[in-house]
């Protein structure tokens, strides 16, 4: 997400003494360096736009192999699949579309974890479930 915050003419100079390296404005022959330098404006401060960024993203990086680790951790270790990020993009092009009915969709993941990742089908179930929270399926009874 990105704010455009109002402008002010603090935003000027917490741009020039926290954002912008002074060494590098005064020295540098860089051409952006010197419209910075004749854009600096500290006896005036005039009011400017300060952008916000906000980003947010999460995604399970599975921890090192350990003699603790779960089975199904080493299983993905094995696979070369740190996270579980890497595991719905390896089998999203075969369960994607299969999603209208949980039926169609734990027999579509069972196909691909036979064709794509045969080392976790002792862990079909675990894998399962995983991709139908991702897609936001329930199982009905």
């Amino acid at each position: 997400m990105t704010f455009y915050m109002a402008p002010s003419g603090d935003h000027h100079d917490l741009f020039f003494q926290q954002v912008v390296d002074p060494i590098w404005l005064e020295q540098s022959p860089d051409p952006a360096a010197a419209a910075l330098r004749q854009a600096r404006q500290p006896a005036q401060q005039p009011a400017c736009w300060r952008v916000l960024h906000r980003v947010t993203y999460v995604s399970r990086i599975l921890a090192p192999i350990s003699p603790q680790a779960d089975a199904f951790t080493q299983a993905m270790r094995a696979l070369d699949l740190s996270s579980n990020y890497e595991l719905v993009r390896t089998l999203a092009p075969y369960v994607a579309g299969r999603t209208a009915s949980y039926g169609d969709f734990v027999l579509a993941v069972r196909q691909a974890v036979n064709r794509r990742l045969p080392d976790l089908l002792g862990h079909l179930d675990q894998v399962t479930a995983y991709l139908a929270q991702y897609y936001g399926l329930q199982e009905t009874v």
